[in-house]
This record gives C-alpha cells, sequence and structure tokens, in this order.
C-alpha cells in the first residue's frame, strides 16, 4: 500500500472579518496535546533500516500546535456526523468501526473516510463547538458538501485552508512527524528497527511491539484506541492502528532547513502517515511516507485532528504582517441597550507602498445614519448603531493584494472587534459589511 505519498495543502490566505463566537470547545481540552514548536531533522538517515529514497533528511522547524491524542474514534466521528447532517452537511459517509463488523462498539479509529471527508469532518466539528472552519472555497464558502471540492485542490479559486484560525485541521506532514518523533531520532519513537525484513510479519518486534499495532501483532485488525504505550509527549498510536490523511500532498523533499512547511501547492495524492495494522514494522517508522488519490476510502486509513496552541504564532502568510498595537474604536453600550447594529467596511487601498491617503468610505456614515432613521421612524427601541472604521494599520498595499495577504489584518480587526461585542454583553448582533474583508462573517 506503499504508494508515496504526497504532501499538502494549498496556503490558505483566507480570513473571517468578524469573529463573534469565542469559545472554542474548551470543553474538549483533554483530548488534545499542546506541542511546543522545535527544530527537529525530518526525514531518515541513509543507514535507517526499512527507509525509502524519498525521505531526504532535512532541517523543520515547527510552530507550536495541539494535536488529539488518539486518532479519530468511531464514536467520535458519528458524534460530530450526527451534528453535521443536521446543519447542511452532505456527503459524509457513515464510516467504519476500524476493521470491526457495523455495530460494534466505537472506540476503534473511523475508517473508510475519505481525505474529502476528514476535511468536512473537520469544518463540521469547529462549527459545532463555535469555532472558525478551516477550509472554505476562497474563504468565502465553508466546505460542506460534495464528494469533493468543486474546483482542483490547489486552484487560486479552490479550497483553501486557513492556517491561522483555531479550527481543527489535518496536521501537516511535517507537524505529524515531529508529533510522532516526540523528540526522538529512531525509526520509531521506542528505538530502532530490529525485525527489518519487508515482506515478513512473522517475528515480533519488540520496539514497535511497545507503541503500536502493525502486522506482526495485531492480528490482521485494528483495536481500540489508545491501548498501547503513549509517546514521550502523551499521543498513542502514531505507529500502526490506522494510516492517518495528513493535509499536505506529496511532493520531494528538498534538503534545505524549512519553517512551517505545508507541502506542494497541488497534486493528486495526499500524503499518509504512522502505517497501520497490516503493514511491517519497517512501514510503520515515523519516517515512513505513503501517498493515495484523496478519493480513497479504505479499511485502513483514519485520521487525527491539530489546531494552533493557545498561544501559536500560527503559519506564515507570505510575509511577516506589520505589528497591531491598535484597532477601531470599540462600540460603548448605551443604557436601555439590548442590540447593536454594526457597519463597517472591507479592505482600504493604499497603494503599492502604502503612499497613497486612505479613502474615508463614507457609506459607512451614509448607512448607519439611514438605519437610525429607519428604527426611530419605526418607534423601535433598544437598539444601537455603530459606524465602525479600521485604523490606518489595517489597511492594506496593492503589493498585499498581490501576496494574497489582504485579509488578514481584516481578520484581526473583525476579532478584536468580536471581543468588543461580546465584553459589553449586546443580547443581538446585527452585522452589515462591504467587500471580501467584512462580508465574510461567522
Amino acid at each position: 500500500m506503499k504508494e508515496k505519498l504526497k504532501r499538502t495543502t494549498r496556503v490558505a490566505v483566507f480570513a473571517v472579518a468578524l469573529y463573534i463566537q469565542f469559545n472554542a470547545g474548551a470543553q474538549n481540552a483533554k483530548d488534545m496535546v499542546r506541542i511546543s514548536g522545535g527544530t527537529f531533522t525530518m526525514g531518515s538517515p541513509s543507514n535507517e533500516q526499512g527507509r525509502d529514497g524519498d525521505e531526504t533528511p532535512h532541517t523543520v522547524t515547527v510552530s507550536d500546535f495541539s494535536i488529539a491524542k488518539t486518532e479519530v474514534t468511531k464514536a467520535q466521528w458519528d458524534a460530530v456526523r450526527a451534528w453535521a447532517v443536521q446543519h447542511g452537511y452532505t456527503d459524509l459517509p457513515v464510516g467504519r468501526n476500524g476493521s470491526q463488523p457495523a455495530g460494534t462498539s466505537g472506540t476503534h479509529p473511523v475508517t473508510e473516510v475519505a481525505w474529502f471527508d476528514a476535511l468536512k469532518w473537520c469544518n463540521a466539528k469547529s462549527e459545532m463547538e463555535g469555532r472558525t472552519p478551516s477550509y472554505s472555497f476562497g474563504g468565502q464558502k465553508v466546505y460542506r458538501t460534495g464528494p469533493s471540492p468543486e474546483v482542483p485542490f490547489g486552484a487560486s479559486f479552490g479550497l483553501v485552508s486557513d492556517w491561522r484560525g483555531d479550527g481543527y485541521r489535518l496536521p501537516t506532514e511535517a507537524e505529524w512527524e515531529y508529533a510522532c518523533r516526540a523528540g526522538t531520532a529512531a525509526a520509531f519513537s521506542t528505538g530502532p528497527v530490529t525485525v527489518g525484513e519487508k515482506g515478513v510479519c512473522s517475528l515480533l518486534d519488540p520496539n514497535l511491539d511497545k507503541a503500536g499495532w502493525y502486522c506482526g501483532n495485531s492480528g490482521g485488525a485494528t483495536h481500540p484506541v489508545g491501548q498501547k504505550q503513549p509517546n514521550a509527549w502523551g499521543l498513542y498510536d502514531m505507529h500502526g492502528n490506522a494510516m492517518e490523511w495528513c493535509s499536505s500532498f506529496y511532493g520531494p523533499y528538498g534538503s534545505s532547513p524549512q519553517t512551517d512547511p505545508i507541502g506542494v501547492p497541488g497534486g493528486t495524492d495526499v500524503v499518509l502517515r504512522g502505517g497501520n495494522f497490516g503493514e511491517d514494522a519497517v512501514f510503520c517508522r515515523s519516517a515512513m511516507r505513503f501517498a493515495l488519490p484523496a478519493d480513497v476510502a479504505d479499511v485502513h486509513i483514519g485520521f487525527r485532528v491539530v489546531t494552533p496552541g493557545a498561544l501559536a504564532k500560527g503559519f506564515p502568510v507570505i510575509r511577516a504582517q506589520t505589528a497591531r498595537t491598535a484597532y477601531g474604536a470599540c462600540p460603548e453600550k448605551q443604557l436601555g441597550s439590548e442590540g447593536i447594529v454594526v457597519v463597517t467596511h472591507g479592505r482600504v487601498p493604499r497603494g503599492l507602498l502604502d503612499t497613497l491617503p486612505p479613502t474615508n468610505v463614507p457609506w459607512v456614515d451614509e448607512m448607519t445614519n439611514s438605519i437610525v432613521s429607519y428604527l426611530a421612524s419605526r418607534g423601535i427601541n433598544g437598539w444601537q448603531t455603530h459606524a465602525h472604521r479600521w485604523i490606518e494599520k489595517a489597511w492594506t498595499t496593492d503589493v498585499e493584494l498581490f501576496l494574497g495577504t489582504t485579509l488578514n489584518r481584516a481578520e484581526e480587526e473583525g476579532r478584536n472587534l468580536g471581543r468588543c461585542i461580546v465584553a459589553s454583553g449586546w443580547k443581538h448582533v446585527h452585522l452589515i459589511g462591504h467587500s471580501a474583508g467584512a462580508t465574510l462573517i461567522q
């Protein structure tokens, strides 16, 4: 089943302009492990038993993130799927309880779910917990339906991933290997390969036997998650049991150092990691790479999820952004006000090198005044209006438009505005925006 696994995910620069729902599912914190970022050698040395030629060792630095302790179980899949189908998601398969027959306990990793299915499930879990979904079409339409995206993943107008948001997503190939190794450099997190012949499962590898289910000890079946020894960072079944989808498409490694690599910009085969219950020991190594088409659903394949850490730096988006030290003014709640209507603009261009004077967006005041007049004429009380303007640091240059980073500042402005609104305690909020920077409202 070893087809070269392809790494990637399309770099995403889509932002949510106004982020009103906070709470990021703290009730699930016990299921996640916070991983502190660091630098490690990705790939395998030339003398590692069972290695393949696509495992070129190279130095990689990753930022902080959180990762699930275990593979997503069938029970977890079912709980999110039940919510999803009630909230506009379609084409989410029932999945399977590992390799077990239908109707068995949902403690095994969910299998028979394609990569596309895993992305939609991540979005559903994010929305269910009040997080910002990670996958969308161009940052405007949340990926909720269809067996595969409407346009090729990786195209500029296609499915993109919000690396900076708080939603659940699949790990990059680099994140996965960093988490699997947990500070180790051997073939397994528990030591080197001791039984290294490919195609041989009759002998038990004592190092792998501690950490994972593979053909030498699985009995040809999956097992409930979390039964084997966790690695040093508290993660279970990183070796064996179910092979795990990553976000990255398969592509060759370079030899140069990298920081937060997300993979090549597109492809047909997606990376899977970890090996599975039916593989030889050497196929479950930390550095082993697999690749399959994104629409494959197989009994050997599952996944686990990640989110940015609470203090994570987030993934670089083409270039560093100017530090934000101030934001547009927060609306002050007036006595007797239970609802608020916020009118705000989108991207305000400043020219190629930030040299043009800003546009004063007069329509914001015009619309706000119109709403005030309408409410007064209808005798509607208890509503407050607010014309929200971004400060200069939120305006964007044509360079950022070219680089695709124009919405990052909109996201920051929106989050800050959202915090203000939530903290003030309005019971009803109505948001009116214009252009890409303001209409992507959650």
